[in-house]
């Protein structure tokens, strides 16, 4: 079973710093912000009740899985606490991980 995971969090232009640190808050100790644009046909597109076709801010966090469940609630309520901020958020496995330093090293072969 992997001991961490990647959180990757979509959210509305100029408000993944302020995810971050709701994240943070939640334990999380770092993460990557790429900003982002959609591409394909020229009307409106929408996943999961999120627009697709403005700019859009990918925050990326490496977590360790004891704090999974406490960044995602944070990250959820940090969106719910910002209706104009849209967030689709979601965590995957990270298996083989290998260049964490302390303290989220894995003593893993």
């Amino acid at each position: 079973m992997p001991t961490y995971s990647l959180i990757i969090a979509v959210s509305t232009y100029g408000y993944a710093n302020e995810v971050m640190d709701a994240a943070r808050k939640a334990g999380a100790t770092g993460g990557t912000i790429i900003n982002s644009r959609a591409i394909g046909g020229m009307e409106e597109s929408r996943f999961m009740g999120i627009s697709l076709r403005e700019e859009k801010e990918i925050l990326i966090t490496l977590i360790s899985n004891q704090i999974r469940d406490d960044i995602l609630k944070a990250i959820s309520g940090y969106s719910a606490q910002h209706p104009d901020c849209e967030i689709l958020t979601l965590s995957v496995p990270a298996s083989n991980v290998v260049g964490i330093a302390a303290p989220m090293a894995s003593t893993a072969p």
